[in-house]
């Protein structure tokens, strides 16, 4: 049997048949997806692949919070996760993460006042303290 230009021995299919996407599909899809909903896409619109089996049409996606997976086995789940942790992505997400701390840290200045350098902050805080005292409503 022909299936979408893939050779398939239908006797080898059980009750949950499983197909691999070739990474050609993948990139192909994605392509569409861009030319249709524009090159921000990604930002803008959830993934769900509801038969995401091992993840392989969710690869190359970059906005990782807008991706969505779900699958009947677990072991499929299991070899996402791995892929998500063990990954490409997930490493380049560390890094840039780790390069944007480091940015952080490098524009937080350090607290180091001179002694008394709230003296005529909380001055001015009792003189109102007292002046409020006075008044009569």
């Amino acid at each position: 049997m022909k299936f979408f230009g893939l050779h398939t021995d239908v006797k080898k299919l059980s009750v949950k048949p499983s197909f691999f996407t070739p990474k050609t599909w993948v990139e192909l899809s994605q392509k569409y997806l861009a030319d249709v909903f524009g090159k921000d896409w990604q930002d803008e619109y959830y993934v769900w692949d509801c038969a995401a089996g091992t993840g392989n049409l969710l690869a190359g996606l970059t906005n990782k919070y807008n991706i969505w997976a779900s699958t009947l086995d677990k072991t499929d789940v299991d070899v996402m996760k791995e892929r998500i942790h063990n990954g490409a992505s997930f490493r380049k997400l560390i890094s840039n993460l780790r390069s944007e701390l480091k940015i952080l840290a490098e524009k937080i200045e350090p607290k180091v006042y001179e002694y008394g350098f709230l003296r005529e902050y909380i001055f001015s805080l009792y003189l109102i303290h007292i002046v409020l005292k006075n008044v009569t409503i």
